[in-house]
């Protein structure tokens, strides 16, 4: 009889805790993403436009990884490659428009240019929005960041998806 109490009690606590888990789990999930457009998504999706163009015109287009960067005062667009910006388009102003959303480019450190994807990254990293130019779902947030159960991605539409997490915890349970 004792037994069963005990047992009885350790089964209620495992569900317990499974619930809670699952609560805090979807509580702290960031929905918003999900099938939402950004105030400033028409100015990245004219820089994903410049930046496709220039991608898809090198020669080892599905095999090399290329890094762009952004200079908000003059609205350049850039390669970075071997050391060097090259400057592949100037004086776009929603580049500039893209900037002062964030505070002169606080927030996207680069683009990485990888197989079909573009991945805005910020400068702190832990999350991106990722443009699929082929609409398919990326398995990476860039370069060699596969997407895996520590992040969460979020499709916003055909070709805008948005990750976030990458963090393990201390003692990797989660």
């Amino acid at each position: 009889m004792k037994a069963k109490k005990t047992y009885l009690i350790i089964v209620i606590v495992l569900l317990f805790t499974i619930a809670f888990y699952a609560f805090v789990i979807t509580a702290n999930s960031p929905k918003q993403h999900e099938g939402t457009e950004k105030p400033y998504h028409t100015a990245m999706e004219k820089i994903a436009e410049i930046i496709e163009a220039d991608y898809k015109s090198r020669k080892s287009f599905n095999n090399d990884d290329f890094m762009y960067t952004l200079d908000f005062k003059n609205g350049g667009i850039y390669l970075y490659k071997e050391s060097q910006d090259i400057l592949i388009s100037a004086n776009n102003d929603f580049v500039i428009e893209f900037g002062n959303h964030f505070g002169l480019g606080e927030y996207i450190g680069c683009i990485f240019a990888h197989k079909n994807f573009l991945s805005f990254v910020p400068e702190g990293g832990g999350r991106a929005d990722i443009y699929s130019i082929n609409g398919k779902k990326p398995k990476y947030v860039y370069r060699n960041e596969k997407i895996n159960s520590f992040y969460r991605l979020y499709r916003v539409n055909d070709n805008w998806y948005y990750v976030e997490g990458g963090y393990r915890s201390t003692f990797g349970l989660f």
